[in-house]
């Protein structure tokens, strides 16, 4: 190819050959200021070395030396990840008007064409006004949309809260200690996860998606029911009964109801689940169950035979009145409104709405902390605490209060050994919901998924047992000293005070006082 001069002075001769140019000089005087004005009239030059054009213009004269290349008219630049290509021109000015344009489309979809970009082409690029040496977005690839998780809806257990409301000639007492569900009634879902959607980058090659991870929707199959429709399970009660959450577990338990009262209609109740009475217990009558037991009932009851809950609560809302110390039993919780010449007995706590007369009280705390919540006579024993507006009467009625006490120590010890017992518990639960969706996935045996699931199950229950644990340690934790009696407004004379062995006998009233142990001395606050 010959030579061809791009410009030509008394200093210096730019010339073109093949596809590579050329600096001559010849003198003195010329600056690279000028130089670049000239580079810049030509866009199909790329400087390759610029120290060749400093050389030759600062130290003129110099013979002919190549300086640049010529530049792809049509350059495409493709990103790493081969997602996006980037249009770069270098075509004459009159190629870029409107009456050449279909020409160097032409040129630009062969260029694409010969570097494999199929996908994603943006014909739009290449419309309007466009120019040299400027990135044009030409091509872009479609990236894939994640699948969503899972979503579970479960029944809303109620909050195992009394509501004490004080006013007028009524005190009422609410609380909601039985959730009751009807057969075939809704209890849970899972909106089942997404597989997404898969991408495509600019040369075609398909982009998997990430699909969403479904979470073990875990129910008791024995009063639980699933239908599997539009993309979502659906879990429904097999029959009328309670809700509850038994180790983490959604379940329905057996719900008996009787619609009155306890009576001679009825005869005596020991049930395998839970009971709710709408009416009362008449005298003489008793009520056992396994689950938890609520009388709804305004009137409470009296002279019964006894109430009794072997693994749950108990919620009496019309409160106990007895002349014969009749024996209530809870294996957690016991909720009255009130309680006079009585005796409750509760593994966890006794709540009393408004006042304990000649009651015997044990559990491991003892709350009566509404604005007339009194302790009038009887005997209150409790592990932990004692809290109550009022002990004792000013007709100096005698009242022993007793709180055994606790450890802090030890408890502290046993919170940071559930600690050390959590954490690799937690990291084989998450390997048994890995190894559960693999099995899932690969179809394997339904024996062996079922074993992988009672698995799950075991530790989720072991995990929920140690969290619990350690919420009520925490708890405790929190009292004064070692074991406290709370009065938030008046304890008056003849109430004999023992916590941890160490004894009080109230002999002048005193006002908002609490008594607790620290190091084995009796301290009031």
């Amino acid at each position: 190819m010959a030579e061809k001069v791009i410009h030509e002075c008394d200093f210096i001769k730019i010339t073109a050959e093949a596809n590579s140019f050329y600096i001559e000089s010849f003198k003195q005087g010329f600056s690279l200021e000028q130089f670049n004005k000239i580079i810049s009239q030509h866009p199909q030059i790329r400087v390759a070395n610029f120290t060749t054009i400093k050389s030759a213009i600062v130290f003129a004269p110099k013979p002919r030396e190549k300086f640049g290349e010529l530049k792809d008219r049509i350059a495409i630049e493709i990103t790493n990840d081969n997602m996006k290509a980037f249009l770069i021109l270098c075509v004459p000015e009159e190629e870029l008007g409107y009456s050449s344009r279909e020409k160097l489309k032409q040129q630009v979809y062969e260029k694409l064409k010969s570097l494999g970009i199929i996908s994603g082409i943006k014909d739009s690029a290449l419309v309007g006004s466009i120019q040299n040496e400027k990135n044009i977005l030409i091509a872009e690839g479609a990236q894939p949309e994640n699948g969503k998780d899972c979503v579970i809806n479960l029944y809303q257990i109620k909050e195992a809260k009394p509501q004490v409301s004080e006013g007028g000639s009524v005190d009422h007492y609410e609380f909601s200690l039985i959730n009751r569900v009807k057969k075939d009634e809704w209890v849970g879902e899972r909106i089942e996860a997404t597989q997404g959607v898969d991408g495509k980058n600019i040369k075609g090659v398909d982009i998997p998606a990430i699909p969403g991870k479904n979470t073990l929707l875990d129910y008791d199959k024995n009063s639980i029911y699933e239908i599997n429709e539009n993309n979502q399970i659906a879990l429904y009660s097999m029959f009328d009964g309670a809700v509850d959450f038994k180790s983490g577990k959604l379940t329905v338990s057996k719900h008996l109801e009787i619609s009155n009262n306890v009576d001679f209609s009825t005869g005596n109740i020991d049930f395998d689940g839970c009971v709710t009475i709408k009416g009362t217990i008449d005298d003489n009558f008793m009520v056992v169950a396994n689950g938890d037991i609520e009388i709804l009932g305004e009137l409470g009851i009296g002279n019964i035979r006894g109430i009794e809950s072997r693994k749950g609560s108990i919620f009496i809302k019309g409160g106990i009145s007895s002349k014969n110390k009749v024996i209530i039993k809870a294996a957690k919780n016991v909720f009255v409104k009130y309680v006079a010449n009585a005796s409750i007995m509760a593994g966890e706590m006794i709540h009393v709405g408004y006042y304990s007369i000649n009651a015997d009280l044990t559990a491991k705390e003892v709350l009566v902390d509404s604005s007339k919540g009194q302790i009038i006579g009887g005997a209150v024993t409790a592990d932990v605490r004692v809290v109550a507006n009022t002990i004792g009467c000013p007709s100096e009625k005698r009242t022993l209060i007793n709180v055994r006490g606790i450890n802090k120590t030890k408890l502290i010890d046993r919170i940071e050994e559930i600690n050390k017992l959590i954490v690799p518990a937690k990291v084989q639960q998450v390997q048994l919901k890995k190894d559960f969706a693999s099995a899932v996935d690969k179809k394997i045996s339904v024996r062996d998924i079922e074993k992988i699931r009672d698995d799950m199950e075991k530790l989720n229950q072991y995990i929920k047992a140690l969290e619990e644990e350690k919420k009520v340690l925490g708890g405790y934790l929190k009292i004064h000293g070692e074991g406290e009696i709370m009065v938030q407004r008046k304890i008056h004379p003849n109430c004999f005070l023992e916590i941890k062995d160490c004894i009080k006998e109230i002999k002048l009233a005193q006002s908002g006082v609490t008594f607790y142990v620290s190091n084995g001395e009796l301290k009031e606050v």
